[in-house]
This record gives C-alpha cells, structure tokens and sequence, in this order.
C-alpha cells in the first residue's frame, strides 16, 4: 500500500544515527553539505548519499545555489510516522498514508504531542526562544568518547579548568588568575573567570534543564553584570565508536563580529575538550598498565 511505502520510507531513513543527526541538524537552522559533514568522519560524497535517502523519504529539501547545496528540513514531513506512533501508543494503528487515506491521529494526540521523541528516544523538548529575534551559531565534533563521558567533563569543575582556558590563544603567563564554578542542576549556575596584565574575562549563565549524558540548556552572558539574553543548547548523540557533540548558541540579530567570535570561540573550546579527553583517557590506560604490572 502506499501508506506502508511511506512509513517503511521515513522509519528507513531515521534507521541510521547519521541520518538522525543530519534531520535534527537542519530542523535548527539550514545548512550546506560541507556543514553537515563537519562532525562525521565520512566524506562529502557519503554525507550526500545520506542526505539523499532523508530526501527520498521526504524529511528534507536541497536548495541549490549554484554549485552549494543549502539543506531544509521539510515541515511536518514526519507526521504519517508520528501519527503511527501516538495511535499505536494507544493500541490501535493507524491507518497507513496515502492519497486516499490519510492518516488521522487520534485528536487528542493532534493537540498534545506526548508520543514523539527525539532519536534518542527522550521526550522532545520545546525550547523556547531566548530573545524575540534571534540567529543561531553552530559548532560540532565527532568524539572517540561515550556521550556520559563527554557530559561529565563538561560540568566538572575540577578539571575544566586544564582545558576550558586552553581554548585562548594566550601567550605564556598571560593569565595569572583562573576560576571556574559549575553547579549542574536546573537552576544553577556557572561562572568562568580568567584574569591577567589584559584585563579579566568573564562568562556565566544558569543551567535550565540538563540529562546526563543527553544535553545541556543553559542561559550565557559575558560579563559579571546585566542579563544573560543569549542561550545555548549542547546536545551528544551516540555514535559508533564516540559520540557528536553540536552547540547551538541564540543571539540577538545585527552582531556579526560577535556571532563570527563566538563561532570561532565554540570550534576552539570542542577542540580543547577534545585534547582534554584524549589525555585523560591516555592517563587512565596507562595507570590501568601499572595496575595490571
């Protein structure tokens, strides 16, 4: 039947993790292929074969601007799926898709979205936005490390300081003060102070929901005064062998030389995590070795 073609098509497409974290990716905010391939160890040919089949499934749209091709998630194109989902939830399938049969979630379902998740299976989130007008950073990585791992450098103040302050391109005894304060809990807050013979620098925010393992969504703000307008998302989604982590940072609009720092300022940090994690898991092999001997 038509219907069954077009759910086996989207429950296809959403089988791979790639593929899933492409979708999520592009429900943010457009992005080319070369974007899109930043994360993956993969090239851009088989980045564009996934893009391919969540376009035959139609999940997303390619937009070609001469020879860039700009990535949108279609709106609403997973619906069938959902609504397969909310009804058999409730023990009772939906009708499958099609020209003459769409499918129908039950109505109470329609208004309230209990049963789609994310692809990692936790309730999807409805964020609120930050500020009224906003733009959307982004920064990813691929990690060798296991999403909890990754989590819980990211709130340990005890060693944020090794690779958080590493990210500035200092020169040596630049800094003669370093502080860090993460309490990793809706609710509280954070603080990173770096002094020296420059000045001092400051960030803070309030954390606003948090998963180990899963995301963080806390409010940021350079500066030890004023409002904390801006917002950022940090998201880890498994991977064979390590995890992607994507950071989505919300700013007010007209700040190019900002959003270009703060663009710069992410790829830096995930790069310093990077290094951080790596070391950390070179010392824990080897005193696991001198254990063993």
């Amino acid at each position: 039947m038509p219907g069954d073609r077009t759910l086996d098509t989207i429950f296809g497409a959403l089988a791979d993790p790639t593929r899933r974290a492409i979708l999520l990716r592009v429900s943010r905010q457009p992005a080319r292929i070369g974007d899109l391939a930043q994360p993956f160890s993969m090239t851009l040919a088989a980045v564009s074969k996934h893009v391919k089949v969540l376009e035959t499934a139609g999940l997303i749209r390619r937009e070609v601007r001469g020879r860039t091709h700009v990535c949108h998630a279609v709106p609403g194109a997973a619906g069938p799926a959902l609504a397969w989902l909310a009804s058999a939830a409730e023990g009772e399938p939906a009708a499958p898709a099609g020209p003459d049969n769409i499918a129908r979630p039950p109505a109470e379902a329609a208004r309230i979205p209990a049963a789609p998740r994310s692809a990692r299976g936790r309730p999807e989130r409805h964020r609120g936005s930050p500020v009224a007008a906003q733009e959307r950073i982004t920064a990813a990585r691929m990690l060798p490390h296991s999403p909890r791992a990754v989590f819980a450098a990211l709130v340990d103040a005890e060693t944020a300081p090794a690779w958080v302050f590493d990210a500035y391109d200092l020169a040596p005894g630049a800094d003669t003060e370093r502080f860090v304060e993460i309490d990793p809990r809706p609710g509280g807050h954070f603080r990173l102070m770096r002094g020296g013979p420059s000045g001092s620098h400051y960030r803070r925010g309030t954390f606003l929901e948090l998963s180990r393992g899963e995301f963080l969504d806390f409010t940021y703000a350079d500066g030890p005064e004023g409002d904390e307008a801006e917002r950022v998302q940090i998201e880890l989604y498994p991977e064979a062998g390590g995890c992607v982590i994507v950071v989505t940072h919300a700013l007010e609009m007209g700040q190019p030389e900002r959003a270009a720092r703060l663009q710069e300022g992410w790829a830096r940090l995930l790069g310093a995590l990077a290094g951080h994690l790596g070391s950390a898991a070179g010392t824990e092999a080897g005193a696991g070795a001198q254990r063993e001997a």
